[in-house]
């Protein structure tokens, strides 16, 4: 599919990446450089008004690239390159409004020393925060909700990282909630954070490889897919590297390319010079009863054609993502005209469908991660009915397993979880033996048998952590 119509500014910055970075996934290049524009947009906190109320501009998007792909330098060049006076400008503006914060608490306690209860209430205001809690996040909405600028900006470096427990799950499932511009409160014991916040926008954006994401989380990524994860997120999915991976732009394209970037970097600083803070873009009625009603439409026969239940639900509510791009489109294409025009709402939906085909791919994706697993099942099949024990694998044999002592040591149990069912589907049975009070362990591959007193399978389900499983 060819890249689609965009506003010129957001033509020349995708090149510009792919100018730097050949081998970047072409949909990952487009999507990072809408995000980007968004998040030095949430500086004016700009909103759209349809026939539905004013809504904020925001967007939420999961980028799986393998490492190496070049998802995180896309980043830096985009911000040192191309958006580096907005963001230079937005650090100084936030730097001078925490001086006068301060001042203002100088000024307060006259010349004592200020409590650090009251210290802990004012920051400067960041544009991208990292390691999030719904608390913090709170938080930092309360204190932009005292300010004229800024909004909130969520990255995510690992995804895996923070799936890997409940901690994880709690933020996206909060984040959901805060999508519409509204971010709620939190309750915890007597502690309630107080009313909601409205019209702060919050935008997040997610890194992950592929294969780390699938082989080290636990979650359900299909439940939180079905808790409208997927109507609200751009996802993009490349999980191999292409194989000529390894070509480098020239030197010669580089430097031309990084030249040009200061003169787009000017024409990006003009534009976004001339909107006004909170200003507000308005849908025209042309633009939505010529080209958004039928756009709503088409959806929503097209979401009746599909068998799967996520898929349905993110192609019909894919005219929500449009009108989020046109907002943004608008504000690139005539600035100073704060209405959201036919053409605006065009490159919105060819971009939208453009990035949106990659869910289905995520979703039939099969992960490799068999491969290790399969050579641990392969070497207790060769010596079915031996007792090995749990530290003679780690030291002596886990060349023979496929994994590290390290990650051995470390995820044994899961490893072995995965290895019996494996040797389920293939007509054998992993028994793990202990002893010594439960501190040894014994893995032994067998044929499936009847009920084996004080031996019980090693798999420990995710879901319901039931122990004590025996033979059956």
């Amino acid at each position: 599919m060819n890249m689609p119509k965009t506003p010129i500014i957001i033509e020349k910055t995708t090149n510009f990446l792919l100018t730097l970075q050949p081998n970047l996934y072409s949909k990952a290049a487009l999507l990072l450089t809408i995000v980007k524009f968004m998040q030095a947009l949430s500086y004016k906190r700009l909103r759209f008004n349809t026939c539905f109320g004013t809504r904020i501009t925001n967007i939420f998007a999961l980028v799986f690239l393998p490492s190496g792909g070049g998802k995180d330098l896309a980043c830096k060049n985009l911000e040192n390159f191309i958006l580096n006076s907005i963001f230079e400008e937005f650090s100084e503006k936030s730097k001078a409004e925490y001086k006068k914060d301060y001042d203002k608490l100088q000024q307060m306690y006259m010349g004592k020393k200020i409590p650090k209860s009251e210290l802990n209430k004012i920051f400067p205001i960041a544009l991208e925060s990292q390691n999030a809690t719904p608390e913090g996040l709170k938080k930092i909405a309360d204190f932009l909700n005292t300010k004229d600028f800024g909004g909130i900006f969520l990255f995510v470096s690992e995804l895996a990282y923070i799936f890997s427990g409940s901690k994880g799950v709690e933020l996206l499932y909060y984040l959901l909630g805060c999508y519409d511009g509204k971010i709620a409160g939190k309750s915890i014991k007597a502690d309630n954070q107080g009313e909601a916040v409205k019209n702060i926008s919050i935008s997040f954006l997610g890194f992950s490889d592929p294969e780390r994401f699938f082989n080290n989380t636990n979650v359900n990524f299909n439940a939180l897919l079905a808790t409208g994860l997927a109507r609200r997120t751009f996802l993009i999915f490349q999980p191999t590297l292409p194989k000529n991976q390894f070509l480098q732009a020239e030197r010669n394209l580089i430097k031309h390319a990084k030249d040009k970037a200061e003169r787009l970097s000017k024409e990006v600083k003009d534009i976004i010079d001339k909107l006004p803070y909170e200003g507000v873009f308005n849908v025209s009625n042309t633009a939505y009863d010529n080209i958004f009603v039928e756009y709503k439409q088409n959806c929503l026969q097209k979401s009746e054609t599909m068998e799967n239940p996520h898929l349905q639900k993110e192609i019909k509510d894919r005219p929500l993502k449009v009108l989020n791009i046109a907002s943004l489109y608008a504000v690139l294409n005539h600035p100073t005209e704060n209405v959201v025009t036919e053409t605006d709402l065009k490159q919105a939906i060819e971009t939208v469908e453009y990035l949106s085909t990659d869910l289905e791919k995520f979703i039939n994706y099969t992960p490799q991660k068999y491969d290790q697993y399969q050579q641990f099942f392969e070497f207790l099949k060769r010596n079915k009915n031996k007792a090995f024990a749990k530290t003679e694998l780690i030291t002596k044999y886990y060349s023979e397993t496929g994994f590290s002592r390290k990650i051995l040591r470390k995820d044994f149990d899961e490893i072995v979880s995965v290895v019996k069912e494996i040797a389920d589907m293939n007509g054998f049975t992993v028994l793990s033996n202990f002893f010594h009070n439960n501190i040894g362990q014994k893995i032994t591959l067998k044929d499936k048998v009847q009920p084996v007193e004080n031996c019980k399978i090693s798999h420990i389900s995710p879901v319901d952590n039931t122990e004590n499983v025996y033979v059956s």
